[in-house]
């Protein structure tokens, strides 16, 4: 059994958390964490994605028993497409608005859990992350994070081990480039778990996202 790891504690807890808020009718509570979420990317990245996000805890618990499927090259086109995820950005604000309205039993942040599992096994995790409801309010600002994780491409052999095991695939490995797109990059560190050669740091970036040498390695995911 895979050891757990500070990340993996503090997601298990906000799972519990959620679940409780849900069971004893304080889901709108949770509005509160999604709101620190997004004050926090331009800051730290997409934090509440890698750590508080119940979708993704969800399915990272669920891959114990079947991973989802990867996504396939030829749906790449459809699902990281700018007017699909308008299209699915403005059918989850009709479905807000509809739960809202119509004082739906289950509250909407509740009913995106589901959703995004079961679109996550359906198409990919990948598909799920570039089109959830609050992931693109997200990657609004994730572009102007001051820090996220980026590859010290120097010492990088490209064997694309980070970009295999990248949920979101925000990372472009090839002999032309050694990129992370921090827009999408949920800061999860699984690119810098999967690093034989330990390249890749949770670091200051340059402004617009760019990559800048490391000042320091990511104390999110330390055993």
């Amino acid at each position: 059994m895979e050891k757990l790891n500070k990340r993996n504690i503090i997601r298990g807890l906000f799972l519990l958390l959620f679940v409780i808020l849900w069971l004893t009718g304080k889901a709108q509570i949770w509005g509160q964490a999604l709101l620190f979420g997004l004050l926090v990317v331009p800051l730290w990245g997409r934090l509440y994605c890698g750590y508080l996000c119940p979708i993704s805890t969800t399915v990272d618990i669920l891959g114990n028993i079947k991973s989802p499927r990867p996504l396939k090259e030829n749906l790449k086109k459809v699902f990281f497409n700018n007017k699909f995820r308008t299209l699915i950005f403005l059918a989850s604000v009709a479905l807000l608005i509809i739960t809202i309205k119509e004082s739906f039993p289950v509250p909407f942040f509740v009913l995106l859990v589901p959703i995004g599992v079961i679109f996550t096994y359906l198409f990919s995790e990948a598909a799920w992350h570039r089109n959830c409801f609050i992931g693109t309010i997200y990657s609004w600002l994730g572009a102007l994070s001051r820090k996220g994780y980026i590859i010290q491409d120097t010492f990088c052999s490209g064997c694309g081990r980070c970009a295999k095991v990248c949920p979101a695939a925000c990372l472009e490995i090839n002999s032309a480039c050694k990129n992370i797109d921090n827009k999408h990059c949920l800061i999860c560190g699984k690119c810098q778990e999967a690093c034989p050669e330990k390249n890749i740091f949770y670091s200051r970036l340059k402004k617009g996202g760019g990559k800048t040498k490391p000042t320091g390695t990511a104390s999110f995911n330390q055993e």
